[in-house]
């Protein structure tokens, strides 16, 4: 280094342990808290810095996030308040770092990442989710599942392979499901219909884009949907069982139409069908009037206790 760098960086550094001891043992809190952010600020770009001083491989520059990781759990697990300075703002450091790091190291990514940068963001998500678990703060979860489904759209595009619609919207719908699930103010009963419409959404994305795009053949669409019927009725859940039966008359429906259109003979068969049953269909609710409005009505009190 030449002497103005180091003198810069000498300078930098101490005006960081400068900041950083102000907030150790001081009566205000708030100013506290503010010389800890500005430190931290300050030794952040000084370590940004020495790292492009030090021109790192590849190997470490895409390990980085991982790296800070492993630092932000130490830091958020220290006992700081033992030591003089107030908590929170460490935490929250601890939080900020990793996806901080990921966001500045990302800005360079010309090139499809190696396998390690991958496991770098595995290990990231794995360090929100541990620190989740530790201080019972679910919603840090949120920032792994996006880590992950950002990850694997950049796999995706870097596979240099026309894929369908499908392959990335269904990662976006699970996201919404797992908010669903475990968002600790949707799990409120007050929030019921606002959970029931994020699970229809969620859902409805990945079976309907399904259908749009396996219109032909059918096979996915009925197979998810089908998924997606017996998930309604195993976890007693109305959004599934709605989309999936939705989506499964529509795709019956569908291929009805293209056979038809392949099939001139099914067109009579089909009508045979339909109006058989229709006559079934109303036949019985003549006689059983009564028994069927009883069933209807006895179905839909039990739906409106499912979630």
């Amino acid at each position: 280094l030449s002497p103005p760098h180091r003198l810069g960086l000498t300078t930098a550094i101490l005006l960081t342990r400068y900041a950083i001891m102000q907030g150790k043992n001081n009566s205000n809190l708030q100013q506290a808290k503010t010389w800890i952010y500005v430190g931290f600020l300050e030794g952040y770009a000084v370590a940004i810095y020495i790292i492009n001083l030090l021109s790192i491989t590849e190997i470490l520059r895409y390990c980085l996030s991982a790296i800070t990781a492993i630092i932000s759990y130490f830091i958020y697990l220290l006992p700081w308040e033992n030591w003089g300075w107030p908590l929170q703002p460490w935490r929250r450091i601890a939080v900020i770092m990793p996806i901080a790091t990921i966001f500045i190291t990302n800005l360079k990514l010309d090139t499809p990442p190696p396998w390690y940068w991958y496991a770098s963001i595995l290990i990231t998500s794995g360090f929100y989710i541990v620190i989740a678990k530790v201080n019972q703060q679910i919603r840090l979860t949120y920032i792994s599942v996006g880590l992950m489904n950002c990850a694997f759209v950049i796999w995706l595009n870097n596979l240099g392979a026309s894929l369908q619609t499908l392959i990335y919207i269904t990662p976006i719908g699970l996201s919404l499901l797992y908010i669903a699930k475990v968002d600790p103010i949707l799990k409120l009963p007050k929030n019921k219909n606002i959970r029931h419409n994020l699970r229809l959404f969620g859902s409805g994305i990945i079976c309907f884009i399904a259908l749009l795009e396996n219109q032909w053949t059918g096979l996915l669409p009925g197979i998810i949907s089908v998924i997606a019927i017996f998930t309604g009725l195993g976890l007693r859940t109305r959004a599934f069982l709605y989309v999936g039966t939705v989506t499964f008359l529509i795709n019956t429906f569908n291929q009805l139409i293209i056979l038809n259109s392949l099939y001139s003979f099914f067109k009579w068969i089909i009508g045979l069908l339909v109006g058989v049953a229709f006559i079934w269909i109303a036949a019985s609710f003549e006689t059983r009037r009564e028994q069927i409005n009883n069933l209807l009505q006895n179905w839909i009190e039990e739906l409106e206790e499912w979630e």
